[in-house]
């Protein structure tokens, strides 16, 4: 069984923005933090008990007239109380649990479509000199994106199923049991760098061209790691490698030498 992530989505912009936080006293806003944190790591990962005398112990146990005024900002904005009254459910946090759990279903799918297909056309000479995928030029336009779910009580927008590059590189690493931080941060990198060569596809499609272009590495008899693979761009033209390849390794000291090491 594959570990779930220990990170959770926070998007600042978003919550910094959002009107019904920012009229919440500077308690009630240190509660909400508290309890989205408490939330996140349950096993549900958007919802805690309604049990109020836990809720204000996990809050330091206001007095009851903080308490009563904490609770009513609360409950008014980002948390609502379940139709069975067992649960505080957190808004953005199961928005963004379900998107996840949606996008993580159609990949699984992929990926067991990928490996009973029969008699897959190999792409000859690696996936990355396909010009029809990979531009020699950088366009400067931009890729399709959706905002993501707040962790807040801000309203999604219809039909939105989108993701940003962290999301969809944690996602692509847990649906192919590639735990390692620097795993996660060398896909996500490539998903950034990768999506201006595609400004016409979703990131979710971005992240998949790359998953789908280290396996054909692999199937090819490439000897690289994905986590090397992605930090040294080798999915990328020679004449992109450098800049794409750039933008990890210059980043975290850390990663480069443990890529430098796994080259020895």
């Amino acid at each position: 069984m594959k570990e779930r992530s220990p990170a959770f989505q926070f998007y600042p912009r978003q919550f910094s923005g959002d009107d019904q936080i920012m009229a919440m006293d500077l308690e009630a806003i240190g509660a909400h933090i508290l309890l989205m944190c408490a939330a996140a790591a349950s096993p549900e990962r958007y919802r805690i008990d309604a049990d109020e005398y836990a809720i204000r112990m996990r809050l330091r146990n206001p007095a009851d007239a903080d308490w009563e005024r904490i609770r009513k900002q609360l409950l008014s904005g980002p948390w609502k109380l379940s139709a069975d009254g067992k649960w505080w459910v957190q808004d953005g946090l199961q928005r963004t649990f379900e998107k996840q759990k949606d996008f993580s279903e159609s990949q699984r799918a992929k990926a067991e479509a990928r490996w009973h297909e029969k008699n897959t056309e190999a792409v000859p000479g690696s996936c990355q000199t396909d010009a029809e995928l990979m531009p020699e030029t950088m366009p400067q336009s931009v890729p399709k994106v959706c905002s993501s779910s707040s962790s807040s009580s801000s309203n999604p927008k219809t039909g939105d199923a989108c993701f940003n590059p962290t999301e969809v590189a944690q996602i692509l690493c847990q649906q192919n049991g590639w735990n390692s931080r620097w795993m996660i941060e060398a896909l996500e990198h490539a998903i950034e760098f990768q999506a201006k060569q595609m400004p016409e596809s979703f990131l979710e499609q971005v992240g998949d061209w790359l998953v789908k272009a280290f396996f054909d590495h692999k199937r090819n008899g490439g000897r690289y790691s994905p986590q090397k693979f992605f930090e040294q761009a080798i999915y990328c033209p020679d004449g992109q490698r450098p800049q794409a390849a750039a933008n990890i390794l210059t980043d975290n000291p850390a990663t480069r030498a443990l890529a430098q090491m796994e080259g020895d």
